[in-house]
């Protein structure tokens, strides 16, 4: 299944790469992959490693049963994976004010929501890996991957790169409440 959802998300990659960019434009493209890009650097470290400790100590504590020690782990990390999701929204937005002088400061307020978004639901599907469930962790990244390729290139037709950007925290809220 892991398999499989990695095909789909090589096939969805390479249709974004060749209708998106050509659809925005170089000017506007080069300003969606700058602010998805600082996005990206921004969530991936705010994970602090939580993927590598919910695989390393779920299953052990799910092994044993250990069922109000596992709520207390899950908790905790939840909660440390909010806390650097919100930092990391603040460091987007600063850095979205003060670097980026000519963007839409809406595109940056965005894309700052998404920032912390991406976090939370990283933290969620690394839950299924911790819990065993590799098909329903690569579900959240096959999702993103053709969610992203519609609601973008919609976005960027109903509102230029303030919708396609919107289009982009849209894709990650979809991928959480699936």
């Amino acid at each position: 299944l892991v398999l499989a959802q990695r095909g789909a998300q090589l096939v969805g990659g390479v249709c974004f790469a060749l209708v998106v960019p050509r659809l925005m434009g170089p000017e506007d493209y080069g300003r969606y992959a700058l602010a998805t890009s600082v996005a990206a650097w921004l969530a991936l470290l705010s994970g602090l490693g939580l993927l590598n400790a919910t695989t390393r100590y779920l299953p052990p504590l799910l092994a044993r049963r250990e069922t109000s020690a596992l709520q207390r782990l899950i908790g905790n990390l939840f909660t440390l994976r909010v806390a650097s999701g919100l930092l990391a929204a603040v460091l987007y937005l600063t850095v979205g004010r003060w670097w980026w002088r000519d963007p839409d400061p809406v595109v940056a307020l965005i894309m700052a929501v998404t920032v912390w978004a991406q976090g939370l639901s990283g933290y969620l599907f690394s839950i299924f890996l911790g819990f065993n469930q590799a098909g329903r962790w690569a579900f959240g990244d096959t999702a993103r991957r053709w969610l992203l390729l519609g609601l973008v290139l919609s976005g960027y037709q109903l509102g230029g790169l303030r919708g396609a950007v919107v289009g982009v925290l849209l894709t990650v809220a979809a991928v959480v409440v699936s």
